[in-house]
């Protein structure tokens, strides 16, 4: 199955996806320091 995105919905998920990568990696780091 084919899946095509807009540019728009592309970008769109690509900004949630770093902003959660960013906060994820803020998170491990917090526990790692914490540990």
């Amino acid at each position: 199955m084919t899946y095509t995105y807009d540019k728009a919905t592309l970008t769109w998920f690509e900004k949630i996806f770093e902003e959660y990568k960013s906060l994820h990696n803020k998170t491990h780091i917090t526990k790692v320091l914490q540990t």
